[in-house]
């Protein structure tokens, strides 16, 4: 998907791969979805959640992959460096579009920015989608009067949202990319 993705804490776009029907929010907890968002006030991250029949709400998210980070693999609490993908936050805006690429199958997710290597999380042997899946688009706005924003947006969007998306589509079947696992390793651990 391509969508002007100006994320804070409380809004931002959202990408869901579930095998409940839709309405996916409303079924979450029948099924497995996979959550692809950005979320948090600078520096803004680019992140994967796993929903094991757990419903999703924006102060209940389900647990989620640090890809800015890269953890101790012994110790995953013990942070050793940023990752080497890009700042996420300089892609982002209201008034520029940013692409998404998401390839996720039962083992692994991929995520481009911009067409970009960002991170790779291999995934739990249970509570992943399998078999057909829907996939949705969504935006999140919520609590947004206590919104940290800038002079413009406070002025003129302190109570509303504004994405535009473009080019959303989805392909089952696809090979999984080219992906360079010692730059950028796969992410096995939620965030603690």
């Amino acid at each position: 998907m391509t969508v002007d993705s100006f994320t804070t804490g409380r809004r931002y776009p959202m990408l869901m791969i579930s095998d409940v029907d839709a309405p996916v929010q409303q079924n979450m907890t029948s099924g497995n979805t996979i959550v692809v968002e950005t979320f948090t006030d600078f520096p803004n991250t680019y992140q994967v959640e796993i929903c094991d029949h757990k419903f999703w709400d924006v102060n209940q998210q389900c647990p989620a992959y640090d890809l800015y980070h890269v953890v101790d693999p012994n110790d995953p609490t013990k942070v050793v460096s940023l990752a080497p993908n890009a700042e996420f936050g300089e892609h982002v805006g209201m008034d520029r579009g940013t692409r998404f690429d998401v390839y996720a199958s039962t083992k692994r997710v991929y995520t481009f920015l911009d067409d970009q290597p960002y991170g790779c999380v291999d995934l739990p042997t249970a509570g992943v989608p399998s078999g057909p899946v829907t996939v949705t688009y969504g935006d999140v706005l919520y609590h947004s009067g206590v919104d940290k924003l800038f002079a413009y947006t406070a002025k003129y969007m302190q109570t509303e949202t504004r994405h535009h998306y473009d080019n959303l589509g989805f392909k089952s079947g696809v090979a999984a990319p080219s992906w360079d696992d010692n730059r950028l390793p796969c992410v096995a651990h939620f965030i603690p």
